[in-house]
Parts: structure tokens; C-alpha cells; sequence
């Protein structure tokens, strides 16, 4: 038994053609669909709800056999894809993905001009999201993140970026991957563990241009280690002649509704451009089941503007009705910012804050 259907479209804003076919095979239930699509304009057919002149022009055959209700095989090839954005044209030669649930272990596959990704275990796209949610519950269990579908997504995973810049008008992301990139490691949410090891290149976040971004993370049920180092290049026209100034280092590590993280900083080129800055926060609920917080900076200092600036140890405690500020002060030559007192809604509360021969 089987359905065949094939449809024609000459409108301006869709224009091509579809072919579908299923049937029903003593292995299982087989779905193909075909797309050879000369003009899509995805705002023409209120398809997006931002105003947007781009379009789209491809060829797809498609291919998903599903031999019950869980096991299934997927393979999808898409062939000279055009993107243009109402100003230039992106092409994509390539792009074929194929997913095997077969097996004990679901392999999926991405491999195009732009990305390519691996992805081997027991995994489910849908609930992938949970698990970074119960990564947070079990070390800020304070903030009584609610509990979605289960997750019992347990895999190993490989993205290789080659160039974002497609992606980056398609979904319209703040930053813009030049260079080869990989990001690697494993999801294992039965024990609520990650890793998670990554080394982005040539990266364009808004006016800023950053040279790498390394990443480094594991999770565990005890705690959870984030490690992030940044180069910054020198301010030069040629991205490619422009070194390294900029050297910026942050660890964090949350356990037990408590996050510590360390910062610190430093430029090549000029020696005075460094710093650091030490900080805490605790969470906690009290008798009314409300949430309050807890954050401490320890000593740290900086050099702003060729003046070296000192923190002194200091709080901030309160919820989100009303907080308290103690000792926050920086001071540099002479040159002081105090901040002391309550910050909330009653007639009481004073927040006092006092500046000293701030040039």
C-alpha cells in the first residue's frame, strides 16, 4: 500500500515543485520527499514575523524509513542551496545529514561546506535542553528550575564550524565564526556529568573582533568547573597583521547553591592594561520560601586609565525586594567610591554613597 503525490507551484513567492511518496513495507513505513524550489520568500508568506527582503532556492530529496514506533533511519541531501539576504547571495553546495536509530546507539551526521557534526549515544533532540537545566538544578537547587520531560540523553559529540557567516543571517546571531572551530566532549545526564572542550577562532561579536575563545568545562553531581581564556587582537584594520593584545582568563565553579569565579586580565602591548577581579555568590531560601543571595568580592585590584585601583572586601546581600550593601569601596591615590546601606521599598531604607576627588 502507499500514497504518491506530486505538486507544482508557479506563485512568486513559492515557486517549484514537491513530490511525496510513502509506503508500506514488510521492514516498515517508508516517507521520500522531493523539493526542487526555484524562489522561496519566506516574509511574502507571513512565515516570519520580522520584516526581512531575503530568500531561498534549493534541491532536497529527502528519505525517513520507520521500522516502529522507536527505531528509525533518516537521510536528507540538499544540493545547491542560495541564500540572499537583500544584499548579497550565500551558497551552499552541499549539505547531507543522516540519522540512524537502529541500533542500541543513535548515530547522527551533518556534513556541509559551512559545518559538519557527529553525534554517537543515546540521545533525544527534544529533550537535549533538560539536561543543561539539571546540570542547574543540582548545583543552584535554590532556584527551583521545574522539572520538564525526562532526559536520558547519554552521547559524545564533535562540531567542526568552518564559516558562520550564513548561519549568522539565517538566524539573525549576535556573532559571526570566521575561522575553523571545533567544539567537542560528552553528555551523560544519567549522572548529571558533561564535558565540554572548545576552541573557537576568528570571531566577530559586534564591533569587537576576538581572535579565539577557548573553553573548558565539566560537571559532575558534586560541582561544576567552567574555564574560558580570550585573546583579544590590537586595534589594526588588518585583521590578519594584528596580534594578540589582549589576554582575558575566567574560571567559575558552582557547587551546593554557591558560584565562585576569578577573573583576570592583561595586555601585551601595554603593561599598565591588567587586573583582577575575585567574587562570590551564595543563594538560599528562607522561612517564606523566598530567594536570597549572598555576594562577596574579595581583595582584587585593576589598572584603569594608567591608576592602579584596590577593592576592598565587600557584600551585597538581600532578595528581590531589598538588599544590603556593605563596605564596597575601590580607592586609587586618593581617589575613593564607597557604597553602604539598604536599598529596598520601605521609608527606612538609605543607600548611601560617597565619592572622593574623582577626577
Amino acid at each position: 500500500t502507499g500514497i504518491n503525490a506530486d505538486i507544482s507551484t508557479t506563485d512568486p513567492n513559492i515557486k517549484g515543485h514537491v513530490a511525496f511518496l510513502y509506503s508500506k513495507e514488510s521492514k516498515g513505513e517508508k516517507y521520500a520527499l522531493t523539493l526542487d524550489i526555484d524562489t522561496f520568500i519566506p516574509h511574502r508568506l507571513n512565515l516570519v514575523k520580522e520584516y526581512k527582503d531575503n530568500s531561498l532556492a534549493f534541491s532536497m530529496e529527502g528519505e525517513h524509513l520507520s521500522l516502529d514506533g522507536e527505531r528509525s533511519m533518516t537521510n536528507v541531501k540538499v544540493r545547491d542551496l542560495v541564500y540572499f539576504d537583500g544584499i548579497e547571495k550565500n551558497f551552499i553546495k552541499n549539505i547531507y545529514i543522516y540519522d540512524d536509530n537502529t541500533d542500541k546507539e543513535r548515530a547522527t551526521t551533518i556534513n556541509s561546506d559551512i559545518i559538519s557534526a557527529d553525534i554517537i549515544g543515546n540521545f533525544d533532540f527534544s529533550s537535549i535542553h533538560e539536561g543543561i537545566l539539571d546540570i542547574v538544578r543540582t548545583h543552584l537547587p535554590s532556584l527551583k528550575v521545574a522539572k520538564g520531560k525526562e532526559n536520558r540523553n547519554n552521547f559524545l559529540y564533535r562540531i567542526e564550524m568552518k564559516d558562520s557567516k550564513l548561519l549568522t543571517k539565517v538566524l539573525d546571531l549576535p556573532f559571526t565564526i570566521n575561522g575553523r572551530s571545533i567544539i567537542s566532549g560528552s553528555c551523560l545526564d544519567s549522572r548529571n556529568t558533561f564535558d565540554l572542550d572548545a576552541q573557537i577562532n576568528d570571531i566577530d561579536l559586534g564591533s569587537t573582533h576576538l581572535q579565539a575563545i577557548n573553553l573548558k568545562g565539566t560537571s559532575d553531581k558534586e560541582k561544576l568547573d567552567l574555564d574560558a581564556n580570550i585573546l583579544k587582537p590590537s586595534a589594526t584594520k588588518d585583521k590578519e597583521s594584528a596580534g594578540n593584545d589582549m589576554i582575558i582568563n575566567l574560571h567559575s565553579s558552582a557547587s551546593r547553591d554557591s558560584i565562585n569565579s576569578f577573573i583576570d586580565w592583561s595586555s601585551l602591548s601595554d603593561k599598565t592594561g591588567k587586573g583582577d577581579i575575585d567574587f562570590g555568590l551564595s543563594l538560599l531560601r528562607d522561612e517564606k520560601d523566598k530567594l536570597n543571595f549572598d555576594a562577596r568580592i574579595a581583595p582584587s585590584s585593576f589598572i584603569l586609565d594608567g591608576e592602579e585601583w584596590h577593592i576592598e572586601p565587600g557584600s551585597i546581600t538581600g532578595n528581590s525586594e531589598r538588599f544590603i550593601v556593605d563596605n564596597l569601596k575601590m580607592y586609587s591615590n586618593g581617589q575613593s567610591l564607597e557604597i553602604d546601606g539598604t536599598a529596598g521599598k520601605f521609608i527606612d531604607d538609605s543607600l548611601e554613597i560617597t565619592l572622593k576627588d574623582l577626577e
